[in-house]
């Protein structure tokens, strides 16, 4: 084989591999816009709403067993972590109140 048809055969791999490459990167990219997209949808008011909802009733009930137990208040605080479709992460910090507190605020 001469250098000529070498070079040739060598270019016609080169843009085959490259065309093989492009076309797989655009499906890989529209695989991944398409699930994105989906995700995001689905991360409605509803469910952030609810998420939260569900973080301050999980504050207030451990604040709660703190009391209860008798634990110290006075430097103590609570957090609650959740994940939200994957897509959000919601963090909420809360210092935990005295009883005496919480009467105060009735």
């Amino acid at each position: 084989m001469d250098t000529k048809t070498l070079k040739e055969k060598g270019q016609q791999i080169v843009a085959e591999v490259s065309a093989t490459l492009e076309k797989q990167g655009k499906q890989a990219f529209n695989r991944i816009n398409k699930l994105t997209k989906t995700t995001a949808s689905e991360l409605t008011e509803e469910a952030v709403i609810a998420a939260v909802d569900r973080a301050v009733d999980a504050i207030e009930i451990a604040g709660k067993r703190i009391r209860e137990r008798q634990i110290p208040t006075e430097n103590t605080s609570l957090e609650v972590d959740i994940s939200i479709g994957g897509i959000l992460n919601l963090k909420i910090k809360a210092d935990v109140p005295t009883a005496e507190q919480l009467l105060a605020e009735e």
